[in-house]
C-alpha cells in the first residue's frame, strides 16, 4: 500500500458527472500498473480511495458479491454504476 500512497491517489466520493468517474478509475487504474501489483491487491487498494456514496455502493457491491470480486469484474461494475 506504501508505495500506492507515494503515487498521491485522490478519495473517490462519486460524482453526477460520468466523466468525473471515468477520469478517476482510469488514474487508479495507471497507478496500480506502475506498482504492478496482483488483482486482489489491485481491488483493495483502489477500493480503499472509495468515499461517501462511492464507499456505499462498494460496500453494497462487496456484500452481494460476497467476498468474490475480480478486479476485472470491479472495473465492469463500477463503470456501469458510474460511468452509465
Amino acid at each position: 500500500m506504501g508505495e500506492f500512497m507515494k503515487l498521491r491517489p485522490t478519495p473517490f466520493a462519486g460524482s453526477h458527472d460520468p466523466l468525473e468517474a471515468h477520469d478517476r478509475i482510469g488514474t487508479i487504474e495507471r497507478k496500480l500498473e506502475i506498482i504492478n501489483c496482483d488483482e486482489p491487491t489491485k481491488v483493495a487498494l483502489a477500493t480503499h480511495q472509495l468515499i461517501g456514496a462511492a464507499l456505499a455502493w462498494w460496500e453494497s457491491y462487496r456484500e452481494a458479491h460476497r467476498g468474490q470480486v475480480t478486479w476485472e469484474g470491479f472495473l465492469e461494475d463500477f463503470r456501469k454504476y458510474h460511468v452509465p
